[in-house]
């Protein structure tokens, strides 16, 4: 059992659920903020990840129009800073809270990382957290826009098993506790 890790965390699986779901939300906004907000195109993008830019449907072109960068007449590109700035406020969260220890400023934890210590390595989570790592890691600290475009459906997928673990949860619990139905069927 020396390569598998259990999660640490000695808080309950609601409370580890609750304050992801919270702090997640910070991410997302920041992703909203840029543009992509539409959960059934980047749901149908993270499931199905070999969709090529002619295979994608017309109303896409709208957003494409308005990713478009002016001076460049390329697709826009996104400053890997801006998106750490929402992961670090994400990980704050979650050390304000106490789910995870205070990292040094210098060098933020992987995602993976943090969800691995919170959820466990072998947790269905890891894989989408690994794949928006990676589609958020960027080039010369640039992140282009279909990038950007998967990142956001690998998130929605974070998003989904987190609300079907807040369910089931407050299911196996016996009561919709507060919060835990409105926040899980929320999103």
């Amino acid at each position: 059992m020396l390569g598998r890790k259990e999660p640490r965390t000695p808080h309950s699986r609601g409370v580890i659920l609750e304050v992801v779901s919270d702090a997640l939300r910070e991410i997302e906004g920041h992703f909203e903020m840029m543009g992509f907000s539409s959960t059934q195109e980047s749901t149908a993008q993270a499931e199905s990840p070999d969709v090529t830019p002619e295979n994608e449907e017309p109303e896409d072109i709208d957003e494409v129009e308005y990713a478009e960068d002016e001076d460049s007449g390329g697709d826009t590109v996104f400053e890997r800073e801006e998106i750490e700035v929402a992961l670090d406020v994400f990980l704050s969260d979650l050390v304000r809270k106490k789910l995870i220890k205070k990292y040094k400023r210098n060098k933020l934890p992987t995602l993976e990382s943090v969800f691995g210590e919170l959820f466990g390595d072998d947790h269905q989570i890891i894989k989408p957290v690994k794949r928006f790592e990676e589609h958020i890691e960027g080039y010369f600290d640039i992140v282009g826009y279909e990038d950007m475009k998967i990142a956001y459906g690998e998130l929605t997928q974070i998003r989904d098993i987190i609300n079907k673990e807040l369910e089931s949860y407050a299911a196996k619990q016996g009561t919709f506790g507060e919060g835990f139905e409105s926040k899980a069927t929320k999103n």
